[in-house]
Order: structure tokens, then C-alpha cells, then sequence
């Protein structure tokens, strides 16, 4: 039976739509044959594939209109700046990357490409523009583009869709449109390396996720550098609990929760990300083992029982996941990179040696920060349930970390606290401090 999240392509896309659809981009290929005049074979890119299908998402803003009109080479040249932008000096924080929209890197479908995001994604990841949508100075028609092969064998387009099909929550990264089997084309020829992860012109085609960008960046890029205090640790540990137990109600665990997946929203609220690797964690014999070499997502979060062989469950991965972000919150410091014997420091752990690391965590901290509050006996608890190497000893669900003393009796700090420490550390970065 098909979703009724993700409705049909002729149902949204009429033939009289789709030959509008096709007219306006013949007309945009056109300019940007105009646009990227050392294109390998810009003219390819007149003949967009015959399988291209558009998924919009429910709710979803910034779609194709019924009464679209053709777009002309000079309308979409008009829209473009004359010089590249920028968010203006004076804004502290939410600083859109420098877009040159008169030399954009390349296009795919409807999307302009601007630069790079990250450099150390599994698929290719781009900010973008729709052609369709005027530049902003403060980046509000910026999306961020992610570009998984249709060949791909790790799933992770499907496992994405699945949790895009969820209904909206606050806390979960928010898919605008999705895009199936399109082809890249860029401006100039890329370097051609065998290591290489990035498409090339006409190379392949890629099924596409049209995410809504978010300017103040993720929790990595602040906690390379600081650590939260036990108030707004609270405070963000509560969201990222609350975006995790809806996935676990709705049948899915995350898998991957890190650092990396956590972004900021405009207004610094706590949004997880990148759902490539959410899966179904019960079948019809029960709650699922994870034991082939897939199921290796980030090493430093795949807990001790794979590495022994017996797989894990995909609701305790995720628990063990959230003790290490827990520790990372308050010190500002990787615990441990793996959890294996072989790492010195969670060796401790598996030994039960906790008074020993809570001293050696502690000296470090004090070598790092002018200012380390002790832990308390609440916090270490909590941390040491979250993290025990015993999946049958460690805390199994969501609610059960919501009811211990820590959770309990440490008050949240206020949202304008935490605006104002985040703004505070964002500026010190910008001041390179």
C-alpha cells in the first residue's frame, strides 16, 4: 500500500505541470549553459532524465506553484547578485557562509549549488538555492542538499525517508522536498582522484533530500573548544531526550548520535540530524540484534557487546550513545574512542574502575578549564547506568533516564540563559579565542 505521506508523482504532477516543469528548466539549462561556459558537456544537461521523479513532503514550503509560469535565461540572470553575499557585520552569530550566486559550483535539477558542507560526509552535502527562489542577505533561501546514489547498498536513502514520513517534531531535522534520480552538472571539470567520494558531471544518479539549513551550525564546532555547565547541560540533554524517545515510540532507532549530528536552530534549540542509518529496532520475532559488520555505524559509540560478538539492540546503542554525549556536555572532552579492552580509557570502565577515571576525567579537566566544578554523586550514577559495559545492567529506555535523581533535581537553564552563554561562546570563536 503506498504512504500517504508521500503521494503519488501523478497525483501531485499533472502532465499540464510537468510539460511547465519541463519548459522552465529547459529554459534554466539554457542559461546555464550561458553561466558555465567551461562545462564539460553543458549541453547534456538539455535532456534532464526521463526517471526524474519529485517526492514533495507534507507541509513542505518553496514546492512548484500550479500557475507557474515559464522561466526565461534573462529572469533567472536577474535574480542573480552581481557580487557575492553575506550576512551583514553586525549579526553575531546566525552567519550564512559566503554565496557567490553569479559562480555557483554546479546544478542538479532545480538546485544551484554554492559550496561544499563539511568534508568528511559519507554522501555529498551542499548548501544550495532553489532557481526558483530569490538571494536573501540573511540566508533564508539557502537549503542544504544531500546526495545519496541510487546505487547505494547501505539503505540510507529509504532509512532517511522513513523517518521524514514521521510527523513533525520540534527536535528532529526537517526534510522539505525529496528529489529521485538526478545527475549533477557542474561549472568545470572536477579533479578525478580513485579516493575521490565527489560526483562528477552526468556520472551517476542520485536520489536527493532537500533539508532546511540551519545557519548556527552543530554542537561539535562549539564543544572542540568549551563545555556547558551542569544547567544548560540539563537543558539540552532534556531535548535531545525528548528527540530520541519519539524515534524509540515510533518503532526506530537512531544509531548514530553524535556531536556531528546535532545542530543548532535559529533560536539555539537542540535539533537532531541525519537519519542514514534509523532502522525498525523489532521485527516479528522481537527486538532485533544488530550483529553484521554493517551495524558498525561510528566506533566510538557502538557499544562493548559487538565488539564481544553478541551484537546489540538498537535501543540500548542509542542509550549508550546518549551516556557519552551526556560526559562530552559537561567536560568538553572525548571519554574514550573506542570500547574496546584496547582503549586505555574505557578498559577502566569495563574493569569497573569508576573512582579511578572520575580522577583521571577530572585531572584533565582541571589542565583544561581555569574552572572544573566536581561531579556530583547524581551525575556519576547516571553516567555509569548509561555507560556499563553490561547491556543487562545498563539503562534500557528513555523514561528511566528521565526518573534518576540527576535528571530530577538539576533545573534546566532558562532558554535566555542558554541563548546568551551560546551567543557568548559563538563570539569567542569569531574572536578566535
Amino acid at each position: 500500500m503506498e504512504s500517504t505521506l508521500f503521494p503519488t508523482h501523478d497525483y501531485l504532477y499533472p502532465s499540464t505541470l510537468i510539460q511547465q516543469q519541463q519548459t522552465a528548466l529547459y529554459s534554466f539549462m539554457q542559461s546555464m549553459a550561458m553561466l558555465f561556459p567551461n562545462s564539460l558537456t553543458p549541453m547534456k544537461m538539455l535532456s534532464p532524465s526521463p526517471y526524474n521523479t519529485i517526492t514533495p513532503l507534507p507541509f513542505s514550503q518553496g514546492l512548484f506553484d500550479l500557475d507557474r509560469k515559464e522561466i526565461t535565461s534573462t529572469q533567472i540572470q536577474s535574480n542573480l547578485m552581481t557580487k557575492p553575499l553575506s550576512v551583514p557585520e553586525n549579526s553575531l552569530v546566525a552567519r550564512s557562509p559566503s554565496v557567490d550566486y553569479l559562480r555557483p559550483l554546479g546544478v542538479i535539477d532545480k538546485y544551484l549549488l554554492f559550496s561544499e558542507l563539511g568534508k568528511d560526509h559519507l554522501y555529498p552535502v551542499y548548501i544550495a538555492s532553489s532557481i526558483f527562489d530569490s538571494p536573501s542577505s540573511d540566508g533564508s533561501n539557502l537549503v542544504v542538499l544531500k546526495a545519496i546514489p541510487v546505487a547505494d547498498f547501505r539503505n540510507s536513502f529509504q532509512n532517511e525517508s522513513n523517518v521524514f514520513q514521521l510527523k513533525y517534531h520540534k527536535n528532529l531535522l526537517n526534510c522539505i522536498e525529496i528529489i529521485k534520480n538526478v545527475r549533477f552538472y557542474f561549472s568545470t571539470a572536477p579533479k578525478i582522484s580513485t579516493t575521490s567520494k565527489k560526483p562528477t558531471t552526468g556520472d551517476e544518479f542520485y536520489n536527493l533530500l532537500i533539508l532546511k539549513y540551519h545557519a548556527n551550525g552543530d554542537f561539535l564546532e562549539i564543544l572542540r573548544k568549551h563545555r556547558f555547565n551542569e544547567r544548560i547541560t540539563r537543558y539540552y540533554f532534556g531535548q535531545l531526550l525528548d528527540a530520541v524517545e519519539y524515534m524509540h515510540l515510533q518503532g526506530y532507532c537512531h544509531r548514530d548520535i553524535k556531536l556531528e549530528n546535532i545542530l543548532f536552530d535559529q533560536n539555539f534549540d537542540l535539533i537532531l540530524s541525519d537519519f542514514g542509518h534509523s532502522v525498525k529496532y523489532c521485527d516479528k520475532k522481537g527486538e532485533k540484534i544488530f550483529k553484521e559488520s554493517s551495524s558498525m555505524t561510528t566506533p566510538g559509540i557502538c557499544p562493548p557487546e559487538f565488539h564481544q560478538g553478541k551484537g546489540y539492540k538498537g535501543t540500548q546503542m542509542d542509550i549508550f550513545a546518549l551516556g557519552k554525549l551526556l560526559l562530552i556536555f559537561m567536560t568538553g572532552l572525548n571519554p574514550f574512542k573506542s570500547t574496546k579492552e584496547s582503549d586505555q580509557n574505557y578498559s577502566m570502565i569495563i574493569k569497573g574502575q569508576w573512582p579511578a577515571y572520575w580522577k583521571l576525567t577530572s585531572g584533565w579537566m582541571k589542565k583544561r578549564w581555569i574552572k572544573a566544578d566536581n561531579f556530583t554523586s547524581e551525575f556519576k550514577a547516571l553516567v555509569e547506568m548509561m555507560l556499563n559495559p553490561d547491556p543487562k545492567k545498563r539503562i534500557s529506555t528513555v523514561q528511566l533516564v528521565r526518573e534518576s535523581p540527576w535528571f530530577k533535581n538539576v533545573k534546566p537553564a532558562s532558554t535566555e540563559e542558554v541563548q546568551m552563554e551560546i551567543i557568548r561562546m559563538k563570539t569567542q570563536q569569531l574572536d578566535g579565542k
